[in-house]
């Protein structure tokens, strides 16, 4: 199951469903055995129009210059939480902090306290 929450203020017509789907493809979730099955999992979507507060201090409910408009509060979450490993993490989230751990080593040739999981 893929579950996709959250506001966002637009006139695009999106194909959530579909997005999902392909980017499970993408990165080979295409069969039970990997975990999904990009082409028969459950998609649940819940998107609403954001916040007037949010819109407001993100983009001034557009009256701020493109160099002025912010990110806003963006999240991901991918999987669950587990007790496998010590920082609580699932294996996809620790495999990225490692992955993340190592490509800062190769760069600067010490790894940074703050990326520690």
């Amino acid at each position: 199951m893929v579950m996709v929450f959250g506001e966002i203020t637009t006139k695009a017509k999106i194909d959530y469903e579909k997005i999902v789907r392909d980017t499970c493809r993408e990165i080979g979730f295409i069969f039970d055995d990997v975990g999904l099955d990009a082409a028969h999992c459950k998609v649940l979507v819940n998107i609403e129009e954001q916040s007037p507060d949010i819109a407001q201090g993100v983009h001034g409910h557009l009256t701020k210059k493109p160099e002025e408009i912010g990110a806003g509060d963006q999240g991901h979450m991918f999987g669950y939480g587990s007790r496998l490993y010590t920082c609580l993490l699932t294996a996809y989230a620790s495999l990225s902090v490692l992955a993340n751990r190592l490509f800062v080593y190769f760069l600067f040739g010490s790894v940074l306290n703050s990326l520690q999981c």
